[in-house]
């Protein structure tokens, strides 16, 4: 199971990862304030879905997509339940770190796991 979504318990669920890393600290130095505001991608319309815990997951949902997102040593490990197409969540992590960078100050990138 990724997060607190049932739905992450489906065998036939289909999920994509990434890893979005800051350059000069793995997690952007983001502080609880600054999640709800930086874990969402820039252009598409999110809604945070129930169970959020900075310790644990942060869940949200874009076009129908379940996006979980878990602090993780190496950087936010970013998994997308059931994405429309793989290029689809590839430019939807791309948008994330966007705003991780804006609203941290600080560069990243993305790594697809």
């Amino acid at each position: 199971m990724t997060g607190p979504d049932p739905r992450w318990d489906d065998p036939s669920a289909e999920i994509v990862s990434f890893l979005i890393r800051g350059v000069d600290d793995p997690l952007f130095a983001l502080g609880a304030d600054d999640v709800p505001r930086a874990l969402r991608p820039d252009t598409r319309s999110s809604a945070l879905l129930p169970g959020f815990d900075i310790a644990g997951h942060y869940e949200i949902e874009v076009d129908g997509c379940v996006i979980d997102f878990s602090p993780e040593p190496v950087g936010w490990q970013v998994s997308m339940l059931n994405p429309p197409t793989e290029s689809w969540a590839l430019e939807v992590a791309q948008e994330i770190l966007q705003r991780m960078s804006r609203v941290s100050g600080r560069a990243g990138e993305v790594l697809v796991l």
